[in-house]
């Protein structure tokens, strides 16, 4: 047998099946915290640069996703800015408002709007 066959049906079939659903590692966990008193700093945050500020519940929430520079982009779609119930979180959430997302993210930015 070739070699590179007989490695190849090695792989196919030493691997186990694939988990059903989506990869766990493709969506942000909602995690119950019981955090310490003291171990978060209360009241709004702000980021440099900009003039909005938010609680750490506000920039928490995914089904609205803080933007901190409103004025630097176009009107977002409803999606995108909100999502659609609980079952859907806000494209921004995980994409970031300009679309560059977080590192365990996808870059949106430059597709074309249909995509």
């Amino acid at each position: 047998m070739n070699p590179f066959a007989g490695a190849l049906l090695f792989v196919l079939f030493a691997m186990p099946a694939a988990a059903a659903g989506p990869p766990h590692w493709a969506y942000p966990l909602v995690v119950e915290k019981n955090a310490a008193p003291g171990d978060e700093q209360p009241g709004s945050r702000q980021v440099p640069g900009s003039q909005k500020t938010y609680t750490q519940a506000e920039i928490e929430d995914l089904s609205n996703p803080p933007d901190w520079f409103p004025d630097d982009h176009a009107p977002m779609p409803s999606i995108v800015q909100r999502g659609s119930g609980k079952a859907v979180p806000a494209c921004a959430s995980c994409h970031l408002v300009s679309g560059m997302g977080h590192p365990e993210s996808s870059h949106l930015a430059g597709l074309p709007a249909a995509y």
